[in-house]
């Protein structure tokens, strides 16, 4: 069995998509070992054989079919992540909410990078690092220029920027719990 860690898109956010998350790990428990929910925001650890890209279909599917709602599932293997956490640039002493991550679907094109390098960011920084992008807003997201807004559009972004927080407690727990 391998653990998995599960993160679902705009879950609970605003009075939409809502999910009880006691009634989501029932219904995953139905087909997976372990399951876990963490915060309301729809995180998730859980157990399975099951490949990555058939969890998060499987996932995906039972969350249209019971819940109604059409969220984008992410499906990480712990030591995937635990590599990407390594790997944030940020120093570790600066303010968990004001350092960022997301995931972008591909390699950045050149004119993505470029679309980054042309405004004027200060006095946030940013580290692409392959597909993961790492960010500092020293004035936190509500003032921020790199928005989320602007990363989804120039980069195809998996996921949208995040405190590091959720997925580094999402990571320390699932390892703590198994």
């Amino acid at each position: 069995m391998e653990t998995y860690l599960i993160f679902l898109r705009g879950v609970n956010v605003s009075g939409k998509n809502i999910i009880k998350m006691a009634d989501l790990k029932e219904k995953l428990s139905e087909s997976y070992s372990e399951v876990r929910t963490y915060i309301q925001s729809g995180n998730i650890v859980l157990e399975t054989d099951e490949t990555r890209p058939a969890l998060q279909s499987a996932v995906h599917r039972l969350i249209k079919n019971a819940f109604g709602h059409d969220v984008d599932v992410f499906v990480f293997q712990p030591r995937s992540l635990e590599v990407v956490l390594n790997g944030n640039p940020f120093s570790s002493d600066l303010p968990g909410n004001k350092t960022f991550v997301t995931f972008l679907d591909g390699d950045p094109r050149a004119d993505q990078i470029k679309a980054f390098k042309e405004i004027d960011l200060a006095p946030e920084e940013y580290v692409l690092d392959g597909r993961t992008l790492y960010f500092h807003l020293p004035e936190g997201m509500a003032n921020a220029k790199l928005t989320t807004n602007f990363i989804e559009k120039n980069c195809r972004s998996e996921r949208p920027g995040e405190t590091s927080i959720p997925y580094k407690k999402c990571y320390l727990w699932s390892r703590n719990n198994t």
